[in-house]
């Protein structure tokens, strides 16, 4: 067999056996996080959350037409996308490996004999690559429609080029490779950021190839790489929008020219500056210069697919994020501002104060010019409280205290101007507090722990903070797990029969270590180009996020490039065993054992373990979740929802599934900025508009963003009112602040707002009202001493609704601090405006609770939860606790029983315990209120069954919280009390129902007294 065709054959295998457990783990629908907003936004071309992944969406909206028509296939082809990426990714890494393997070959025959090289690198090749495909973070990647497995395919992509530019001949056959590689790493922008990483690695490998090695020459080599690095992300790439934007600007405001006009004009410009100049080069002979002039060319060629967004959002499609059609839109949307900025190499501690602050000017188009709008302004610190490496620079209370509980800050102490103007000590982090926080939780718990994950095993999924029960990495060996982590014995039977607890028993680690070992003895070169791609796809990324330390979620896929890296090290590894025992067999079919083996026994190793925590194959929890959600609103009702879960999957219904398009979902959360709160009144097909009183000039950041609520008036204003005060531009309407500026203002807290009856019955028809039931008011109060920009536009959309549609939300909280969560009234997973006091009893409370008790038994659907063959992680069983299913089934049971329907009550909770059963669901909260409700309908036998599995799952847990030898009591302080306030309550409850069983119980819990 030829060596080419070997390789072409064995990497094919590779691709075949990666794609086919992708194929068969995929999801089949959508999933959580972002995964729902790809799916919608490639199906119809929508704009998504910054930076944007244009080329994504262009790719996914390909894979989506597969379907035929079919928009329930649509999430799954969409989700095939990551699958075939990240199986071609395994078939890249193959030939990187491959290429590895004979580079070192080269400089070890004069050491180790090796009779057939290639044969060698087909081993390394398959154990390496193979054992990618099966680690956690990548596999998790291959599944869902994230952009992760394709910025992954790119990076592979691109190494792989380089390999191939390597093997060529000096002069154009080489240089074709560099163009291809950047026009490559022009596209990859259009999906992620993190392939310019491997620009340092593919320089080295230039580097050796064309330069003699010396210390110097390679560190400018390095030094240029990630210079380059710093001008495409900070330079070219905000740059080159941001030109066009101000000669936009330029001809739209100073030449009264179209909108537009600038941006075609810079374009031209651009296209003919960069033709004259390559004519230029070539005229003079400055052929570096002009090759330099079309690598750039080319990347500029491919990182024009964010033209796409700019198209797409001038149709003003449904989601439309940060409104790009604006060319300085696009500019903040690059330039990620709504998430902010953190100091990387100097800048602020947690407790500096602010001594000023500088303005940031950007402009929004309107009325077709630019008109100045304020971005978030620069903070300047006290200099003597400003430091080096500063990784602890967040200000929000909550991280302040994390960064206390992560590091024993010493500090140094620092004389400042206080907020009242007098002089004041403060305690500022010095260099060391900042390092020491860096190595444990930046680099420690958010790199190191998430590469043990996938070489050595991983304790569960469950997200925790530093503590020794969640998200932490095992080995399988009990001597060293029970030195880090307690006496793993002593687990309960919940934390470990987790699918989610995997064990390598460190053999992963250990062979990707010896392969190290074995290229930088053999192969220095080739082991710092490799060095370097898992230096900047791993502890580099960490020092430049500088993560806080309480993250949304894990973020152990930012980092799977340089797990690629030690799967490259990993098959070195096999070929060092390979190599090292092979010498001391005779017979070839020795040799092929010891290959099957090395090749079976790694990556089965990881594929076994990890199968069943990453196979989602009939999981379809979040489109059902979302499903449930837009099945408890009512016909064409307005929906205030508040984050990505309970947001993006209705997303997904609604613009690919076309189920319940007549919601209108609002995102508070985006409510405070202009470009969204523009968008309400936009008339979108099926869900109409929200209307709003303000205009686009009103809603600009500089203007409008917090209302004082003054105490002028004592008596109920009406919400209308009070927003035709806000607007009334007469400046006796306002407060004047010491610089001169003019605020709206709110003039009193107590507020009214009226009930048409006519409209509220109207959309309100299972409730058998007459309109002489319906209050003509309702009344309610501010709860606070101002309002921000997204409470006062709740409060103006809800009175400007005038009860012509039924107002849903997920969460109470959100209307809370506007004073109406006293009118909430639960109806499905939703909490329903309602002109009535939630502690009014209803006349026709029997027909609210039947009209829920259908709902929940008849329409809603629950993605097969209830199925232990469907592998449940830990953000499902998080959104079940978050959407309080519990509490709704408790809930809408208690109605029934003040009803009168116990009978529907009793299934009602059969039904709980039967969809959210205990093998895929801990108890919580309102599981005592489940007993309650079996005795309160008469179903002793089950309340008395059901308390006996609470109360031994409490134990259980309970007794391993408290074994004083293994843990610090305080890291499991919250769970302690659950389990306590169980216990207490179960005991309680059975006081009333069951005396024989409350003696137990008492007898049980003394024990942990």
């Amino acid at each position: 067999m030829k060596n080419h065709l070997q390789q072409r054959i064995f990497g094919g295998l590779t691709f075949i056996i990666a794609l086919v457990t992708y194929l068969l783990t995929l999801e089949p629908s959508a999933s959580f996080w972002d995964c729902s907003e790809f799916i919608a936004c490639a199906y119809k071309l929508e704009i998504g959350h910054a930076p944007g992944a244009p080329l994504y969406l262009l790719l996914g909206r390909l894979f989506s037409l597969l379907t035929l028509g079919n928009t329930e296939n649509v999430a799954m082809a969409i989700n095939a996308l990551s699958a075939v990426a990240s199986a071609l990714t395994v078939l890249l890494l193959f030939h990187i490996i491959y290429w590895f393997v004979l580079k070192l070959s080269q400089k070890i025959k004069s050491v180790i004999k090796i009779e057939n090289v290639h044969f060698v690198a087909v081993v390394a090749s398959l154990t390496g690559s193979l054992s990618y495909a099966f680690t956690d973070s990548f596999w998790f990647s291959a599944v869902e429609a994230e952009v992760y497995a394709t910025s992954s395919l790119f990076s592979a992509l691109v190494f792989w080029c380089i390999t191939k530019y390597e093997q060529e001949p000096k002069g154009w056959p080489e240089n074709r490779w560099l163009v291809l590689i950047f026009f490559l790493l022009g596209l990859s922008v259009g999906i992620h950021l993190l392939n310019l990483l491997a620009l340092p690695a593919m320089a080295l490998v230039i580097y050796f190839k064309h330069f003699k090695q010396s210390t110097l020459k390679l560190f400018i080599t390095v030094s240029l790489s990630v210079l380059l690095i710093v001008v495409f992300v900070n330079g070219i790439i905000p740059g080159v929008v941001k030109t066009a934007a101000y000669f936009d600007l330029f001809f739209v405001n100073s030449l009264k020219m179209p909108v537009y006009s600038g941006v075609f004009s810079f374009v031209f410009l651009l296209i003919t500056g960069i033709l004259l100049f390559m004519r230029y080069f070539k005229r003079n002979k400055n052929y570096y210069l002009r090759f330099a002039l079309l690598l750039f060319s080319f990347w500029l060629i491919g990182y024009s697919s964010f033209t796409i967004l700019v198209i797409r959002s001038v149709d003003n499609p449904f989601v439309d994020i940060n409104n790009v059609e604006n060319i300085f839109g696009l500019v903040d949307y690059l330039n990620r501002e709504q998430y902010g900025q953190r100091p990387l190499i100097y800048g602020n501690n947690f407790n500096s104060p602010v001594t000023d602050s500088k303005k940031r000017i950007i402009y929004k188009l309107y009325n077709q010019s630019y008109i100045q709008d304020n971005l978030n302004p620069d903070y300047k610190y006290d200099e003597n409280t400003l430091g080096f490496f500063p990784r602890m620079a967040s200000m929000e209370a909550r991280h302040v205290d994390a960064y206390k509980k992560w590091v024993d800050i010493k500090g140094r102490n620092v004389r400042v101007t206080g907020a009242d103007g007098n002089p004041k000590t403060i305690n500022v982090p010095t260099f060391v507090d900042n390092f020491k926080f860096f190595l444990k939780y930046q680099f420690g718990y958010m790199y190191l722990r998430y590469f043990m994950w996938n070489f050595a095993g991983r304790q569960n999924d469950i997200q925790g903070d530093g503590d020794r029960f969640f998200g932490n990495w095992i080995s399988g060996i009990p001597f060293l797990d029970n030195w880090r982590l307690g006496n793993q014995n002593e687990i309960p039977d919940a934390y470990i029969n987790r699918k989610t607890q995997n064990k390598y028993y460190l053999i992963p680690l250990l062979i990707g270590i010896l392969g190290m070992i074995f290229q930088f003895k053999h192969d220095k070169q080739n082991f710092w180009v490799a060095f370097a791609l898992f230096l900047f796809t791993g502890p580099a990324i960490v020092m430049y996020l500088n993560e806080v330390p309480i993250t949304p979620r894990e973020r152990d896929y930012v980092h799977v490039g340089s797990f690629m890296v030690f799967a490259i090290w990993m098959g070195l590894g096999a070929a060092a065993i390979f190599l090292s025992s092979a010498k001391y067999m005779k017979s070839p079919f020795a040799k092929w054992v010891l290959a099957g083996i090395l090749i079976i026994i790694v990556p089965g190793l990881m594929c076994s373990q990890n199968w069943d925590d990453h196979d989602r194959s009939g999981r379809y929890v979040a489109r059902d979740f979302g499903k449930n959600i837009l099945s408890s609103c009512g016909q064409n009702a307005i929906l205030f929802t508040a984050a990505d879960n309970d947001t993006y999957p209705i997303w997904y219904l609604q613009q690919v599934e076309d189920f319940r398009p007549d919601v209108r979902q609002v995102l508070t959360t985006f409510l405070p900025i202009d470009w969204y709160g523009n968008q309400m009144n936009n008339n979108y097909k099926g869900c109409g508009s929200v209307p709003i009183s303000f205009n686009d000039k009103e809603l600009l950041m500089n203007t409008n963003q917090y209302f004082p609520v003054m105490t002028k008036i004592d008596s109920s204003i009406d919400v209308k009112e009070m927003i035709r005060f806000i607007k009334n531009s007469d400046k006796r309407t306002k407060l004047q602040t010491s610089e001169g500026e003019f605020l709206s203002y709110i003039p009193g807290k107590n507020l009214s707002l009226v009930v048409n009856a006519e409209n509220f019955l109207n959309e309100s028809s299972y409730f058998e009202m007459e309109k002489s039931d319906v209050p003509s008011k309702i009344y309610f109060s501010i709860k606070k001493s101002y309002l921000s920009r997204d409470e006062l536009l709740i409060l103006d959309m809800v009175a400007k609704n005038d009860w012509k549609r039924p107002v849903y939300t997920i969460y109470p909280q959100i209307f809370q601090e506007i004073g109406l969560a006293g009118y909430l009234h639960r109806e499905g997973m939703l909490f329903r405006l309602l002109p009535y006091k939630n502690n009014t009893i209803l006349h026709n409370r029997k027909t609210f609770a039947n009209h829920q008790y259908r709902l929940i038994t008849n329409e809603f659907v629950w993605g097969n939860v209830n199925n232990p063959a469907i592998f449940l992680d830990h953000t499902i069983k998080q959104m079940a606790e978050s959407f309080r299913f519990g509490q709704m089934f408790v809930e809408v049971a208690e109605e029934l029983i003040s009803s009168g329907e116990n009978e529907k009550a009793e299934k009602l909770i059969d039904l709980a315990q039967s969809t959210f059963p205990q093998s895929q669901f801990m108890f919580g909260y309102f599981s005592p209120k489940m007993v309650k409700c079996y005795y309160k309908t008469g179903a002793k036998n089950k309340g008395d069954a059901l308390v006996e599995d609470i109360y031994q799952n409490a134990s259980q847990n309970l007794r391993y919280y408290l074994h004083g030898n293994t843990i610090n009591r305080n890291e499991m302080s919250y769970e302690v009390q659950l389990e306590v306030y169980l216990m207490q309550e179960l005991i309680q409850i059975c006081n009333e129902n069951n005396k024989q069983l409350h003696d137990k119980l008492i007898d049980g819990f003394n024990q942990f007294l």
